[in-house]
């Protein structure tokens, strides 16, 4: 698995990650991620991001 440092720290995460803990719905998880994602603006951030 591959890991990118965020910004200016030391701190190193997956690349997979990709903010997706947000896609699966509007309100998916409003407590740890805001309002989530629709399906269609999910796709369009992972297709984005392997571009």
């Amino acid at each position: 698995m591959q890991y990118q440092k965020i910004g200016h720290t030391d701190i190193e995460i997956s690349r997979i990650i990709l903010g997706c803990g947000s896609f699966g719905g509007t309100g998916s998880a409003p407590e740890f991620f805001g309002q989530g994602e629709n399906e269609e603006q999910s796709h369009e951030i992972l297709d984005a991001a392997v571009r």
